[in-house]
């Protein structure tokens, strides 16, 4: 008949979501959320249609030639030329991954079944493109989360690529005695919710052959902080609170659309924040 009991449940706050189907492969869910300090009876939970948000990516190819470079799309044969998932931003939230949906030439990217929620959109393309915009609806998925709220119907992610990337090359500077490897992260500024680009320097096995080099390629046009750390594995370097401390060590580069750029960094030792 529909009704449900939990029994023994302690005080606390909490999420309480229902799942069913309506009909083969049309997914139906409903959550409230709860502060329990007492007994609680005739909660109504009204199911509604799991949310589905497609994914329109428009790729434009820029020819290097110079002023009037002829742009074209990419053919539609090729499919989706980037990845994409949902981080979650608060708890009580799944992340989700998009699926590649469609018959071959006309594959699209949807996220299917998210729950109402926030969330950070990850947006992974394959070289040599990089993301230029990505809005839903008036959000810039680049500076804002996504807020979705159960019951509203749902918009297009839409998304251009451009492959004009940008590409950052460079040593690192390290204190007398062994050289080490060293994470490099160049974090995009003016862009919250844009990913960190990461790459690696290896010192070179032969001292007679010079400097080591990173690279890191596909780089969107922009500015970037630049930060070489010596043990990656102990730095949450998604998080902008946490790479905040290092930013004054850290090298600020301007890369133009088709820019090869050279850069010197400082090993930054971990656990010797400057602030």
């Amino acid at each position: 008949n529909g009704r449900f009991d939990f029994r023994g449940v302690p005080d606390g706050t909490y999420v309480l979501k229902a799942f069913s189907q309506a009909a083969p492969n049309q997914p139906v869910r409903a959550e409230v959320r709860l502060n329990l300090a007492s007994d609680q009876f005739n909660l109504h939970l009204a199911l509604v249609p799991a949310i589905s948000i497609p994914i329109a990516v428009h790729t434009e190819s820029v020819a290097q030639d110079g002023p009037g470079a002829v742009k074209y799309t990419r053919p539609p044969s090729q499919g989706p030329a980037m990845g994409a998932r949902l981080l979650v931003s608060q708890p009580g939230a799944s992340e989700t991954y998009a699926g590649v949906e469609g018959a071959p030439g006309q594959q699209n990217l949807v996220f299917r079944n998210v729950e109402a929620g926030r969330y950070t959109v990850e947006l992974m393309p394959q070289a040599p493109w990089y993301v230029q915009s990505a809005e839903y609806g008036q959000t810039n998925l680049l500076t804002d989360d996504l807020v979705l709220t159960s019951g509203a119907p749902p918009s297009t992610i839409q998304v251009t690529l451009r492959n004009d990337v940008a590409t950052l090359t460079g040593t690192v500077t390290q204190r007398a005695g062994a050289e080490v490897p060293a994470t490099i992260v160049a974090i995009p500024e003016g862009l919250a919710k844009a990913a960190p680009q990461i790459g690696y320097y290896y010192p070179p096995q032969d001292k007679n052959s010079g400097p080591g080099e990173f690279a890191l390629s596909s780089l969107a046009p922009g500015e970037y902080l630049v930060l070489a750390f010596d043990h990656a594995e102990d730095i949450e370097y998604s998080n902008p609170d946490v790479l905040q401390n290092y930013t004054s060590q850290a090298a600020h580069v301007t890369l133009a659309p088709g820019q090869r750029t050279r850069v010197t960094l400082e090993l930054v030792h971990t656990g010797e924040s400057s602030n």
